[in-house]
């Protein structure tokens, strides 16, 4: 495959998107060196990115030089901007052989992918209308801001060209993660039961002791997970998620009496109070369960040291 003739097929969008991909790609290499995109050691010239003009004698650096390969650096203080080829850079900044090999590394990084593009443009592709296509549903429903290359996929998209594989790596598995997600949303529609049910668990799988129940809760959690990473589930999955959601769990907030037996214990009681309230709070932190009675009985012994409790938060 000769570049030349590919590049030669391609319209005038085409190419200036191949063009401002090529600068961007290769800026951002320049960039992430220690250089940190200056040209010169005062900062006065920055680097800004390179591209192919398709064959030798389609472009010049500003010194009328012929060259294939564009590269650009602009004034921060001026905004004038000076067209080099990386072989004439000595003419116009005095720069290190490692500084000049750096800013030949950034383009040729940023090359690969153009090659890559051009390859696919020659061999037909058009992956293009299926990336669209992933991109509609994502951001239908969801949004594709967190995908890295986003932009640039989305111009090549525009321009009607292929993009490289390794481009799409997070598109194509965000694409996969919603499309999933959606299935298991149209799954739980046509299913009230475990529809119900995973609004149930939702609800009260934060209030289940952990301890207690710890192979329901990670069972119905890896069941739910499974749910939205594959859009569906087998009956079994189905009838042993449902069973584990409607058992009788313990799931009272017993925030309140938590409180109340704390503040007790801080006050004097009697040795058969300290021992009831000791074994109540005891039982409240190691099964996170107290009877109805036990529950009665914190707010008899609360309001029987009252007087000292109210002196305690007076101090306090």
């Amino acid at each position: 495959m000769k570049i030349s003739e590919v590049f030669s097929k391609l319209n005038e969008e085409q190419k200036e998107v191949i063009k401002q991909l090529s600068i961007k790609k290769s800026k951002e290499n320049f960039n992430k060196t220690r250089y940190k995109g200056m040209i010169n050691e005062s900062g006065e010239w920055i680097y800004n990115g390179c591209y192919d003009t398709g064959r030798m004698g389609n472009g010049k650096c500003t010194n009328g030089h012929s060259l294939r390969y564009a590269h650009i650096a602009v004034n921060v203080k001026t905004g004038e901007k000076i067209v080099f080829g990386i072989k004439c850079i000595h003419e116009f900044f005095n720069i290190t052989d490692e500084k000049q090999k750096e800013i030949e590394k950034s383009f040729n990084e940023a090359n690969k992918i153009i090659k890559t593009i051009y390859e696919m443009v020659n061999s037909g592709n058009t992956n293009y209308i299926e990336k669209a296509e992933e991109i509609e549903f994502i951001e239908k429903y969801s949004t594709s801001s967190n995908i890295s290359n986003i932009k640039e996929i989305k111009m090549l998209i525009n321009a009607k060209l292929p993009i490289p594989w390794f481009m799409t790596i997070q598109l194509d598995s965000k694409y996969k993660k919603v499309n999933n997600e959606v299935k298991a949303k149209e799954f739980l529609e046509n299913n009230e039961e475990l529809n119900t049910a995973v609004t149930l668990y939702e609800l009260i799988k934060d209030s289940i002791n952990e301890q207690q129940f710890s192979w329901e809760l990670s069972t119905m959690a890896s069941i739910k997970n499974n749910l939205f990473n594959y859009g569906k589930l087998s009956d079994k999955q189905i009838k042993l998620f449902i069973e584990l959601v409607n058992r009788d769990y313990e799931i009272k907030d017993y925030s309140d009496v938590r409180k109340k037996l704390e503040t007790i214990m801080k006050v004097k009681m009697s040795r058969y109070d300290v021992q009831t309230v000791g074994s109540l709070y005891f039982q409240l932190n190691s099964y996170n369960k107290l009877s109805e009675n036990q529950l009665k009985l914190v707010d008899k012994i609360y309001f029987k040291y009252r007087k000292q409790i109210s002196a305690l938060k007076e101090e306090a």
